[in-house]
């Protein structure tokens, strides 16, 4: 049941599953504890929206049907549910909890995954227990509530963002910018300790000062905001056949938050496709951008982002030629060894995704290997159970 679209067809499935109940028949399901169902409590760290708790309250909550017993471990719930005879009726008899010590998993990586006591997780205990290998370079467009219809995949609520960042800090996320990542692909064999993310914000509008920046602060989290030079102090014109335009920041906003520690790169000067332009006209674009930029903030812009993602062989080495250290693309996926550093992938966070959708876009969790005390003792019960 982890593995549904989402938590309104978990509720969906619970009500066929009691209407296909018999009056009196039960129905028994065994599921892991996820610590996404309850920070504070031991579970599996698992990229899925919901766990046993969520479930077994979604199925209770069903008209007609009563959980009556569950077996409780550290680390699994066995729930059993049956169908009553009067849909009507309310019980009088108390659910039967018992609660029993669990038998650990033998799997190395699956014991790895445990989140003993909850997830609140430390800096030092996220950097001891993770390791990145493959890092979401996450892309994002407008944090707004509002705007032209055809826009509103691009646009992510204020909500729904901060509780993206929250669901990252919770799992002990920490940011990493691009120019670092590109140094780890290159002198680390392309792997860092911890778990990170790279926040992207494409074209520079006015809502991420206002609504992005500080939650980004509130929770810790850097992030590259990428600036179409020519339309900066203006509006984002290049979506004008959708409706009224959003508002991009002014040069005082861009300089304000370099500041603070948001960095900047490039998007072009007048957001055009750079693999449609000559090759002169592609390399004023990328050159002129750059400068400008890095004339506003007072220091050295090393990343860029292609305008609609659009790039070519030619247009990666113009950016490599105009002095850029990296660039991104909007082509989906997680960055690893042996990414081309001037076409590197990002996952692109849209206004339709559901929380289930953005936790996936993360990738899987990446443990570091298990500490010797620990595998002794998972190798000693492994060769007590097969002598028993």
């Amino acid at each position: 049941l982890y593995y549904l679209k989402d938590r309104h067809e978990l509720r969906r499935l619970a009500a066929r599953f009691a209407k296909s109940l018999n009056p009196g028949g039960h129905l028994l399901m065994a599921h892991a504890n996820l610590v996404v169902d309850d920070q504070g409590a031991t579970g599996f760290d698992w990229m899925h929206g919901y766990g046993a708790k969520f479930i077994g309250e979604t199925f209770a909550s069903v008209q007609g049907l009563r959980k009556v017993r569950e077996l409780r471990t550290a680390l699994y719930r066995v729930q059993l549910f049956r169908r009553e005879a009067n849909l009507h009726a309310q019980s009088s008899t108390p659910l039967e909890v018992a609660s029993r010590e669990g038998v650990l998993p033998c799997d190395h990586e699956i014991y790895g995954r445990i989140c003993w006591g909850g997830c609140a997780v430390t800096p030092a205990r996220a950097h001891s227990t993770n390791v990145t290998r493959e890092l979401p370079i996450l892309l994002y467009h407008r944090i707004a509530s509002h705007g032209p219809k055809g826009l509103a995949r691009y646009r992510v609520s204020p909500e729904k963002f901060e509780r993206q960042l929250a669901y990252l800090k919770r799992h002990g996320y920490a940011s990493i910018g691009l120019e670092e990542w590109v140094y780890a692909l290159s002198a680390r064999d392309g792997r860092l300790p911890g778990r990170l993310a790279c926040l992207t914000f494409d074209d520079g509008y006015r809502d991420f000062r206002e609504h992005a920046w500080p939650v980004l602060k509130h929770y810790g989290f850097s992030a590259t905001v990428f600036l179409p030079t020519d339309f900066i102090s203006g509006y984002a014109e290049w979506d004008r056949s959708f409706g009224e335009p959003a508002e991009l920041m002014s040069w005082d906003d861009v300089r304000a938050l370099a500041k603070e520690g948001v960095r900047f790169g490039a998007h072009g000067v007048g957001h055009r496709r750079l693999n449609w332009l000559s090759a002169a006209d592609m390399l004023a674009e990328a050159r002129l951008s750059r400068e400008k930029i890095a004339a506003e903030v007072g220091g050295p812009v090393n990343t860029m982002a292609y305008p609609y993602g659009a790039h070519s062989d030619s247009v990666r080495r113009a950016m490599e030629e105009c002095g850029f250290g990296c660039a991104v693309t909007t082509g989906p996926g997680l960055s690893c060894l042996g990414d081309d550093h001037f076409g590197l992938p990002r996952q692109e966070i849209l206004g339709t995704d559901k929380m289930e959708d953005f936790i996936a876009k993360l990738g899987p969790p990446q443990i570091a290997t298990v500490n010797r005390r620990i595998r002794y003792y998972l190798d000693r019960r492994r060769r007590r159970n097969l002598w028993a």
